[in-house]
């Protein structure tokens, strides 16, 4: 996460330095969220950087529930994505599968940001 927070930071300072304007909207395509940083700071964040929107998976102990719920409650800037990648993949556990399904009937995810070969 801290080195998605860096790199929306060195977009923020791209585009004042740039002569950037909102007519162009940014929109960061692959980011992934931990349980390192608070909601709050990624929102923060976000905002600072002037992203319109987010395309957000999970990482480490963040759940699909709690990315679910995020992007529900900030629907303007967040677009929650299927989580692909994860310890239960590369162990071949039949729970990636089943988090695999809970994800494709939730409503609330709108993207996929990797797909696994």
């Amino acid at each position: 996460m801290k080195s998605v927070l860096a790199g929306l930071f060195c977009l923020a300072g791209l585009g004042s330095a740039y002569g950037a304007t909102s007519s162009l909207p940014l929109i960061d395509a692959h980011s992934q969220f931990d349980d390192d940083v608070p909601v709050a700071r990624v929102l923060d964040v976000l905002a600072r950087a002037d992203v319109a929107k987010v395309i957000l998976s999970a990482r480490g102990q963040v759940t699909s529930a709690t990315l679910s719920e995020l992007g529900t409650a900030n629907p303007e800037c967040i677009l929650p994505s299927v989580r692909t990648k994860s310890r239960s993949f590369d162990q071949n556990r039949s729970g990636y599968y089943r988090q695999l399904n809970e994800q494709f009937g939730n409503s609330a995810f709108k993207a996929m940001s990797e797909i696994i070969l």
